[in-house]
């Protein structure tokens, strides 16, 4: 969704607005601001936008600048950069900034899921994927409560129309090194609820 500076008055006032994540660009690609300027190379930003009439939702990516007064704005947190590469300066852990380091394991796994598959689709209301973001939410809401299990199926159930997290990642370190992750919690959780099929979260 468009959002130049003449326009985000509007999108304040008539839409809720939440953070997806800031994202790194990883295979050359650049992406354009929907706030205009020049194509974004390094990390974007991105919004999700929800009508707060018609329940429309809606994508807004962006550079720094403009993500910095959106949050200030709308009163969010500023994302950290979610990278899914080896830093060896962090020691080469799962995670993606400030959400990381948080005390419910099976919540910070599904996280990590999530961002693994918007890093490699750039997701957005164009590709019809609205539920990823609306779980997202959920699963940042209180990164410090254990998570419903419903969330985790429904994850599962959207890597089955893309792809495992295996294969995400394999995708992944044709580029770069990707970070040692796990998912032990998630397949642990789909295993305890019924579901006898983990292999989306095994690796």
């Amino acid at each position: 969704m468009k959002c130049h500076k003449s326009q985000r008055e509007y999108i304040y006032l008539n839409y809720t607005i939440s953070v997806v994540g800031c994202i790194k660009l990883y295979d050359g690609t650049t992406i354009k601001s929907d706030a205009g300027g020049p194509h974004i190379s390094d990390k974007y930003y991105q919004f999700s936008c929800k009508h707060k009439t018609t329940g429309k939702i809606e994508t807004i990516f962006v550079g720094h600048k403009v993500a910095h007064e959106i949050c200030d704005r709308c009163s969010l947190d500023f994302p950290k950069m979610f990278d899914p590469f080896y830093n060896p300066s962090s020691g080469g852990k799962g995670g993606g900034g400030a959400r990381s380091r948080v005390s419910d394991p099976t919540r910070r796994e599904l996280y990590n899921a999530i961002m693994l598959i918007i890093t490699r689709y750039r997701m957005s209301d164009r590709n019809g994927t609205s539920v990823i973001f609306d779980i997202l939410n959920k699963v940042t809401d209180n990164m410090f409560v254990p998570i419903e299990p419903r969330y985790v199926k429904s994850i599962n159930t959207v890597l089955k129309r893309y792809k495992p997290l295996k294969e995400i990642i394999n995708d992944l370190s044709a580029y770069h090194r990707v970070r040692d992750f796990r998912f032990n919690h998630l397949v642990e959780c789909l295993h305890n609820n019924g579901e006898a099929d983990a292999s989306n979260f095994e690796l």
